[in-house]
């Protein structure tokens, strides 16, 4: 492990926690939590059991940035949006590909899955965990990834923060709304037709808006639908 100092001390905290291979990022910051208050950030280059939503698996080999944010829990909803949005600003400064996020918090370039979000509360914090292929593809026909080097990797780590930053002081301070036409900038537009899981339900429908709460309304056969979790597994 090794100590870094951060870029926003009053954000992120003073201290950045470094790591080789772990088992995963939130299980690192959870040990974290238990010695030290927030905010502070875990970084690792590798996870042996990386996990997304839902317990979905998320491959982590060497060279990815892989890294967990402690912080308070904040009242607004919509904090996965917010850290998509960051994510697809900072990917979309390192990639010629088109880069889209499919809400809540999924970011592509292209068709292809490059990073994920997620958020899990610890008592009254805050644990939102980052998933992002900066190195090779764990799976090319699957995954893109942007393919830099170690150097370019703590860089676009830099940028990232840079982003998220400015955007977080917004969202606590105003709500989901002060920041929804950038999001809806890089997400699927209004009238696409998507085929999402919610809970055991598959869904099929065409896009109408995503919500200042940060849920997502669509039209469907029998009416407009309101979900408020989910995952977008095919988009047209």
């Amino acid at each position: 492990m090794i100590i870094l100092k951060s870029y926003n001390k009053t954000i992120f905290g003073e201290i950045i926690y470094l790591f080789g291979p772990v088992k995963s990022t939130q299980h690192e910051a959870r040990k974290i939590l238990s010695v030290r208050k927030p905010p502070f950030l875990v970084i690792a280059d590798e996870q042996t059991n990386g996990y997304g939503r839902r317990g979905s698996k998320w491959l982590s080999p060497p060279g990815g940035l892989y890294l967990t944010w402690v912080t308070k829990n904040v009242e607004q909803l919509g904090v996965t949006l917010v850290i998509a949005l960051a994510i697809a600003k900072t990917v979309d400064r390192f990639t010629d590909g088109k880069v889209i996020i499919k809400w809540p918090n999924d970011v592509f370039i292209l068709d292809k899955k490059c990073a994920g979000v997620i958020a899990e509360l610890e008592g009254e914090n805050l644990l939102i965990g980052v998933g992002i292929n900066t190195g090779e593809s764990p799976d090319p026909e699957e995954f893109a990834a942007l393919n830099l080097s170690a150097p370019e990797r703590m860089y676009f780590f830099r940028v990232f923060l840079e982003m998220l930053a400015p955007l977080w002081l917004e969202f606590v301070q105003n709500g989901l709304k002060s920041i929804l036409d950038e999001y809806n900038e890089y997400a699927l537009s209004k009238g696409s037709f998507i085929t999402t899981h919610a809970g055991d339900e598959v869904v099929h429908g065409e896009i109408i808006e995503v919500t200042e709460r940060g849920s997502l309304l669509i039209k469907t056969e029998t009416g407009t639908r309101e979900l408020t979790a989910g995952k977008i597994i095919n988009s047209t």
